[in-house]
């Protein structure tokens, strides 16, 4: 839906016109209280887009009328989320956590041939899975020690010409 911000409305597919009409405040299960903004339509009879729009209205109700509702604050924070994911600092950090976990289990099940556990247990299990990890963390050292990125965290991200 298109947003206009001078008449604080929403417009639809439709072109039919969401008005503001009040703020509620609604709390969830534990305790925290935000505030909606609910936005209704005008009219939505003979829509064509009735069914995709309110898909989740009741069909015992004859002519149900569009109700959006938004948190303005929710908003402003998912702004903010965004913008640090798409910094330099956060497309590196993405770039290295993708990196770390899917790579540990396939050098784990191809390269080190781990397929089960041989022993029952939970103590068993947890030793077991501290030798891996400790020879899956040598063998990283090892190529640390080797390409010379001993004291260094993270990948760097390839720049482009």
């Amino acid at each position: 839906m298109e947003y206009i911000p001078e008449e604080d409305a929403f417009i639809c597919a439709k072109r039919r016109k969401l008005k503001y009409a009040f703020t509620r405040k609604a709390e969830n299960k534990t305790g925290f209280v935000s505030e909606r903004k609910v936005y209704i339509c005008e009219s939505c009879n003979r829509c064509g887009y009735k069914k995709e729009c309110q898909r989740y209205v009741k069909a015992t109700t004859k002519n149900p009328v569009k109700r959006i509702e938004i948190t303005p604050e929710y908003d402003t924070v998912l702004a903010e989320n965004q913008d640090r994911l798409l910094s330099d600092t956060g497309i590196q950090l993405r770039m290295n956590r993708s990196i770390q976990v899917e790579g540990a289990f396939g050098v784990l099940k191809q390269d080190l041939g781990f397929r089960r556990f041989l022993h029952r247990g939970s103590g068993n299990v947890h030793k077991m899975l501290y030798l891996l990890s400790m020879g899956f963390n040598l063998a990283k050292l090892h190529n640390r020690i080797q390409a010379g990125r001993v004291n260094t965290t993270l990948f760097t991200a390839k720049q482009t010409a």
